[in-house]
């Protein structure tokens, strides 16, 4: 059972309608990401939460795998790492972009004549 599951409804609508704003602490200070438990200096004003937004290069064994995806930018294909924080508020971030193009949509089959 994960904690957001014991927390209050205001807590819970807190977390699922947040769609982020990292802030990183200075000076440094780690909290734990609430996703993979690791040390992290960002956090998330939203939805109160420390969150990996980036990943130091460990040698050595680095049991944590990378989460990759692709995104075109500037007419070139580049790929980016996704990290906690994209994790935590992807689903946030799709809905959001959904609204958006169902408003647009409905705004082009809408013609207003005087």
């Amino acid at each position: 059972m994960s904690l957001l599951e014991n927390a209050t409804a205001e807590i819970q609508n807190m977390i699922s309608q947040c769609h982020g704003m990292p802030m990183k602490a200075y000076p440094i200070v780690n909290g734990k990401c609430a996703k993979c438990k690791q040390n992290t200096s960002w956090y998330c004003p939203g939805c109160k939460r420390w969150l990996c937004v980036e990943r130091r290069a460990l040698q050595g064994n680095n049991n944590r795998k990378f989460d990759l995806y692709s995104h075109n930018v500037r007419g070139k294909e580049r790929t980016f790492l996704k990290m906690c924080f994209h994790k935590a508020h992807e689903s946030q971030w799709q809905s959001i972009r959904a609204a958006e193009e169902a408003a647009a949509e409905e705004a082009a089959g809408c013609i207003v004549t005087p």
